[in-house]
């Protein structure tokens, strides 16, 4: 598959690569996410990923805070949401990613 074009996004993004290999290019670096990898994108950052090889890749994103274009994906769990208030907190202007027992980690 070839790259896909970069992207950002007003939310931070936390990637989790369950099944294959990842390519993940995040502000212009691309890093290579083996499976029980995981990387956190703050929001504004360009990324893009790809598979690496010809692999299926099964990978979890998590975002925050609210992704308002995904909502309605929830609405069956309103009830249990009424009223309750987003995340508060700062974002990191840097990326932390962790792999794989042994692969080694980095923050930057």
């Amino acid at each position: 598959m070839p790259r896909p074009e970069s992207h950002s996004h007003p939310f931070d993004q936390l990637v989790l690569v369950v099944e294959g290999c990842l390519n993940l290019e995040i502000a212009a670096e691309v890093v290579e996410m083996p499976p029980g990898s995981a990387a956190r994108i703050p929001s504004g950052v360009t990324q893009t990923a790809w598979p690496a090889g010809d692999q299926r890749v099964l990978n979890i994103d998590v975002f925050a805070t609210v992704r308002e274009d995904y909502l309605f994906l929830t609405h069956h769990q309103r009830e249990v949401f009424e009223g309750a208030a987003p995340p508060a907190g700062a974002v990191s202007q840097g990326f932390s990613i962790w792999n794989a027992p042994g692969a080694g980690d980095r923050q930057d």
